[in-house]
């Protein structure tokens, strides 16, 4: 068996990895359809609740990353605004939202095979919710 390129151990850690990175999308779902349909201070609570629930379903993640890179390091300047970050906070993204960890976690699991194609769904709900978000804030400002 080769191995992974990801740190999957095998298929039942590869599912594990789809499960959690189902989990927070579906989180990031939730917390989507909440601040689009509340107002006032209803806005800050589903903030906030949103946050904390994205960081606690990241968590598995944020392990897996710190696994995969034990020695964290900066990677661009100080000076650099895009593509600025750590080494572990790039492999985090893409272990959060990338294609490659999805492709090969499915392939070693055999699980989770709509996972993929769901990534470029994600990725329009969150543009239309923020396009939904922005139309609705600036055609009536007087309501907010």
């Amino acid at each position: 068996m080769s191995e992974s390129s990801w740190g999957f151990a095998d298929g039942s850690d590869a599912h594990r990895y789809l499960s959690d990175v189902a989990r927070l999308w579906l989180g990031w779902l939730a917390g989507l359809a909440a601040l689009m349909f509340t107002q006032g201070w209803l806005v800050v609570a589903a903030g906030v609740v949103t946050v904390g629930a994205l960081l606690f379903l990241a968590r598995p993640l944020q392990i897996r990353a710190a696994a995969l890179v034990p020695k964290d390091t900066l990677v661009g300047s100080r000076f650099n605004v895009v593509g600025r970050g750590t080494e572990r906070d790039k492999v985090l993204k893409a272990l959060a939202y990338g294609r490659e960890p999805l492709e090969e976690a499915v392939a070693l699991s055999g699980s989770y095979t709509w996972l993929p194609r769901a990534r470029s769904l994600m990725i329009a709900a969150t543009i239309v919710a923020f396009v939904f978000v922005l139309l609705t804030t600036f055609s009536n400002p007087a309501a907010t």
